[in-house]
């Protein structure tokens, strides 16, 4: 009996261990890669921008030093400058046309994209960062 119950405990030790091991390899398969994580950063942004969603975009969406550099101010007054002159902002909705690459480095990102503004299409380089296990956006350029 003492051989039967130590076979039964192996082999539920082993279905255990099994199992887990199925289950972490199923978490790690689905889970997003570095590169869907900055592209719903950006979809995030888009969507933040035409509902006008200050709140959103100055403390999730941007980073802290994109702010600062915008309103001239540091820490939270620069936050709060931030939403209040977002807040303020009308102007034509964006509308992310197409994502033409992705590039991740480490905590830095770019991402290349075709952005409807209002009747204007532009290509643009967008600039993330990750700023406290967030992407957030850094700033931009024509691409």
């Amino acid at each position: 009996m003492n051989a039967r119950l130590r076979l039964l405990a192996a082999l539920t030790a082993t279905a255990l261990g099994f199992a887990l091991l199925v289950g972490l390899a199923i978490r790690a398969a689905t889970a997003p890669s570095a590169e869907q994580r900055v592209l719903a950063t950006v979809e995030r942004f888009v969507e933040a921008v035409n509902e006008r969603n200050a709140r959103l975009l100055c403390s999730e969406l941007l980073t802290q030093q994109f702010v600062e550099g915008v309103t001239a101010t540091r820490g939270a007054t620069a936050r709060r400058l931030c939403e209040r002159e977002l807040a303020a902002i009308r102007g034509p909705r964006l509308r992310l046309v197409r994502v033409k690459a992705v590039r991740v480095v480490d905590d830095e990102a770019t991402v290349r994209a075709l952005i409807d503004y209002g009747p204007l299409r532009r290509d643009r380089e967008l600039r993330l960062r990750r700023e406290q296990g967030r992407w957030r956006i850094e700033g931009s350029t024509a691409g």
